[in-house]
């Protein structure tokens, strides 16, 4: 049996007339009845019989009914996902970034969305890692934007990047103007400590150890945009993220990129399910572009 077969047929059982169907499907009587004779014909046995007006259901009928309505139900669930994704119903985007991709990436993927996409009302807030997640799973966030994610059951991830760590110190640091260091050129320096608490911490910290560059240094940061800041009035060295870095560039730091780069991930991470609409489709697609935009600027 056809798809419109089986929607006739349905029909025509569960409301128990060619006319009341035919009110049901939309349709004319006349149309109700071509294919229920086609289809009856097809089959090769009778449906319904006809009785002083009224259409009494077959045996074989009966048998069919329940496995008919499964897979109305399942033609049903599907017109309504087109019918959703075809007026893309969310209205609004919840977006959580970490600090240092909501003060680097964050404004200006979201200045060229609402350009694009007027309509639809965006919320953006700045949240560490842990808290994103939780946000993701309870459903108060549609999309976060993260450093390196651990794998979580309910969440998915889209990779939008690859990124490294950087080196950024003060404009008149004893450094110099290199264009790449090795880790063992910060082993007398003050590191600006950085939370650990996060993936991406954990990575950097794991990082420093190896290098025997742990830190004596009594300043911490628990965001590398401050950690940036410290690093510009001389308080010490940031070992930092390359968008932290290369957004809002300015004349008062110095980069240095590693000879053995330590790189990461920059994801999207949102609930675990099989269709997005096309609104986080997009949005997601211009943040890549952003991303990519910020990590091709080359700091004065």
């Amino acid at each position: 049996m056809r798809l419109r077969q089986i929607e006739v047929f349905h029909a025509v059982y569960a409301t128990g007339s060619v006319s009341k169907a035919a009110e049901l499907l939309h349709v004319s009587q006349p149309s109700i009845s071509k294919v229920l004779r086609h289809t009856e014909d097809v089959l090769g046995f009778l449906l319904f019989e006809r009785s002083g007006g009224k259409l009494i259901p077959t045996r074989e009928a009966e048998n069919l009914f329940q496995a008919a309505t499964q897979v109305q139900q399942q033609v049903d669930s599907l017109n309504d996902r087109v019918r959703q994704i075809s007026r893309d119903k969310v209205d609004s985007l919840s977006i959580a970034m970490t600090p240092g991709i909501g003060l680097s990436v964050g404004p200006d993927a979201m200045a060229q969305f609402h350009k694009e996409v007027p309509e639809i009302a965006l919320e953006a807030q700045t949240l560490h890692y842990k808290d994103t997640i939780e946000g993701i799973l309870n459903g108060n966030i549609d999309i976060g934007l993260v450093y390196e994610p651990y794998p979580h059951a309910g969440i998915s991830r889209v990779s939008l990047a690859t990124a490294e760590f950087v080196c950024l110190t003060s404009v008149d640091h004893p450094l110099g103007k290199k264009e790449s260091i090795n880790y063992s050129d910060l082993m007398q320096e003050k590191i600006i400590n950085l939370s650990s608490s996060d993936p991406l911490g954990k990575l950097l910290q794991a990082c420093l150890e190896k290098n025997k560059l742990q830190s004596d240094h009594n300043i911490t940061a628990n965001t590398y945009h401050i950690a940036k800041a410290l690093a510009a009035k001389s308080v010490g060295v940031a070992v930092v993220d390359e968008l932290t870095a290369n957004s809002h560039i300015t004349n008062d730091t110095q980069l240095y990129r590693f000879k053995e780069p330590l790189t990461f991930s920059v994801t999207a991470v949102l609930t675990d399910k099989n269709l997005r609409s096309r609104s986080e489709s997009r949005f997601l697609e211009i943040t890549k572009e952003v991303i990519n935009q910020i990590m091709s600027r080359q700091p004065l």
